[in-house]
């Protein structure tokens, strides 16, 4: 009889699988990702050649991924918005010319949700766990990791952005902390968010959600 799978979160290697870990952040919000990358099948070829590529928004520099024996089941983006990275010269390898011409062009739609401008301390951009293995305190796991992280860096502050619709997602973060700042709207476009920051200063430490 074996016991229970042991979770290691950590960092993303470029030998783990990019596929894998593409599906995961396709999961996070997929009515953003088909709009900007495609259909699951064609977005999840260019997301698993952006993420073995470095320094821009989807490296694998950037992922902590979740294992759970030997699957990789959740993983955890974040970034410094003030560290400047080579977003463009990555999509246009992932894209080519029309495909990054057609992705700028619905980058600038969605613009007032994914301007990073103004956060001042690290900012989460994705958190994704496999849909079988969600309800396991996984997503919490992550979150926690990244506050401890974050506040041995002496981080400030953590900011992380939510669809409004998805009330477990946002009820997951209160629970941590994450105070709402303001509602980000496009009008016409499906998207509407929350942005949500945690204040370091004042987190009493890691709860023990399960």
């Amino acid at each position: 009889m074996t016991g229970p799978s042991r979770v290691v979160i950590r960092d993303m290697e470029p030998t783990d699988s990019a596929l894998s870990v593409a599906s995961l952040i396709y999961d996070t919000e997929e009515d953003l990702f088909r709009f900007l990358f495609g259909p699951r099948t064609k977005a999840l070829k260019r997301l698993s050649r952006l993420i073995l590529m470095r320094n821009h928004a989807f490296s694998y520099e950037r992922i902590k991924v979740l294992e759970k024996g030997d699957d990789i089941v959740g993983i955890l983006i974040e970034s410094n918005p003030r560290k400047q990275t080579d977003d463009n010269e990555a999509f246009m390898k992932g894209f080519g010319v029309l495909g990054l011409i057609g992705l700028l062009f619905k980058m600038i739609l969605l613009f007032p949700l994914l301007n990073e401008s103004g956060i001042k301390g690290r900012y989460i951009q994705n958190v994704s766990v496999s849909k079988t293995h969600r309800g396991m305190g996984l997503g919490s796991k992550l979150l926690d990791d990244a506050i401890r992280r974050a506040k041995e860096d002496q981080v400030q502050t953590l900011t992380l952005d939510v669809n409004i619709k998805n009330e477990r997602a946002r009820a997951l973060y209160e629970r941590k902390g994450f105070v709402i700042r303001k509602t980000r709207r496009i009008w016409g476009i499906f998207k509407v968010t929350y942005r949500m920051d945690l204040d370091l200063n004042e987190h009493p430490g890691i709860s023990q959600d399960t």
